[in-house]
C-alpha cells in the first residue's frame, strides 16, 4: 500500500515504453529481429495467425524454440506453485510433487499433440505432427505470461484485488483456447467448425487415452505385486 504509487508509476512508464516503440517500429518498419524463425515466434502472441501461416506454409517454425517454451511452460507453473505470495498461497514444499506439475504441463501438451494429429488424420486434416507440435507449444506464450504475472502481482496486490488476477487469468485461458484454435484451422487447413469439432474429439480423446494409461498401470502394479508375493511365498516354503 505504501509503494503503490510508485508501482502505479513504474507500470506506466513500462507500458507506455513498449507501446512506443511498437508503433515506432511499425510506422517505420523496422525489425527488430532479422531471422525470419525468430521474429516468427516472437510474433506469435501477437499476430497468431500470420505466425502460424508462416510455419505452415513457409516451414519457418522451430521445434527447438517451442521445446524451449514448453520447458518455460513447466518451470513457470512450478514456480508459481512455489513462490506465489503468501497472502494467496501457502506453499507446502515437503509435501510438494513437481511430479504432477509435470504431468499437467509436458505430458498433457505432448498427449495433445499426439490425440489432435491422430483425430485430424481421421478428417483428412493436412498437419504434420511437427507443425502440431510447434504451433501448440507457440500457443502456450499467453499461459507463460499469466504466471509470471501472477507471481509477481501476488507480493504487490492484496487479496481484496483477487478478481483481477481471477480476470486476468481467465483472459489469458480464453487467449490460449483461440490461439489453439488458430493452429488446428491454419496447420490442418480446416473452417472454424472443423476446427472446434476436432479440438473436442482431440480433448475426449486425451481423456480416453489417459483412462487406458492409469488402467494399464494398475494391472502392471498388480501383476507385479501378485509375482513378487509367489516369490515370497516360494522362498518361505
Amino acid at each position: 500500500k505504501d509503494n503503490f504509487v510508485w508501482v502505479f508509476l513504474a507500470l506506466v512508464v513500462i507500458v507506455s515504453a513498449i507501446a512506443w516503440v511498437l508503433v515506432v517500429t511499425t510506422k517505420k518498419q523496422v525489425k527488430l529481429i532479422k531471422n525470419p524463425v525468430y521474429s516468427t515466434a516472437a510474433g506469435a502472441f501477437f499476430h497468431p495467425k500470420d505466425c502460424f501461416v508462416r510455419i505452415k506454409e513457409k516451414n519457418l517454425g522451430s521445434t527447438v524454440i517451442a521445446t524451449a517454451l514448453l520447458i518455460i511452460f513447466f518451470l513457470t507453473r512450478t514456480a508459481s506453485d512455489i513462490y506465489t505470495g503468501f497472502m494467496y498461497v501457502v506453499p507446502d514444499n515437503e509435501n510438494y510433487n513437481v511430479v504432477y506439475t509435470f504431468l499437467g504441463t509436458i505430458v498433457l501438451v505432448l498427449l495433445w499433440v499426439i490425440v489432435n494429429w491422430g483425430v485430424c488424420v481421421l478428417f483428412e486434416g493436412k498437419g504434420r505432427l511437427k507443425e502440431i507440435y510447434i504451433t501448440s507449444c507457440y500457443s502456450l506464450i499467453p499461459l507463460i505470461i499469466y504466471s509470471l504475472l501472477y507471481i509477481v502481482l501476488s507480493y504487490f496486490m492484496t487479496p481484496s484485488s483477487v478478481s483481477f488476477l481471477s480476470l486476468l487469468g481467465t483472459a489469458s485461458t480464453v487467449y490460449f483456447v483461440i490461439m489453439i484454435l488458430l493452429a488446428v484451422m491454419v496447420v490442418h487447413e480446416f473452417d472454424f467448425v472443423h476446427a472446434v469439432l476436432t479440438s473436442v474429439c482431440s480433448v475426449f480423446g486425451m481423456l480416453i487415452v489417459a483412462f487406458l494409461i492409469f488402467m494399464a498401470l494398475t494391472l502392471c502394479q498388480d501383476f507385479i505385486s501378485f509375482v513378487v508375493s509367489i516369490i515370497q511365498e516360494s522362498m518361505l516354503r
